[in-house]
């Protein structure tokens, strides 16, 4: 699984580690964690795709600022 749940921390409702061989792979498994946590049964749920553009100087806040998009 490109990403796993920590149920140990405390500091998020739902804090995950997502990992991927690549910048890309690792956003969109941060997505994927993130969107399995907010929608029920997400195998039988349809699925859209969107393009977004967003610029951030610093990695970190670029994904936040995916995350919240």
């Amino acid at each position: 699984m490109p990403y796993r749940y920590l149920e140990e921390l405390e500091t998020a409702t739902s804090p995950y580690e997502a990992t991927g061989c690549d910048l890309v792979r690792m956003f969109r498994d941060g997505c994927d964690a993130m969107t399995n946590v907010m929608i029920d049964n997400i195998g039988r749920s349809s699925r859209a795709n969107t393009q977004i553009e967003l610029s951030n100087d610093k990695l970190d806040m670029l994904l936040f600022d995916l995350l919240q998009s």
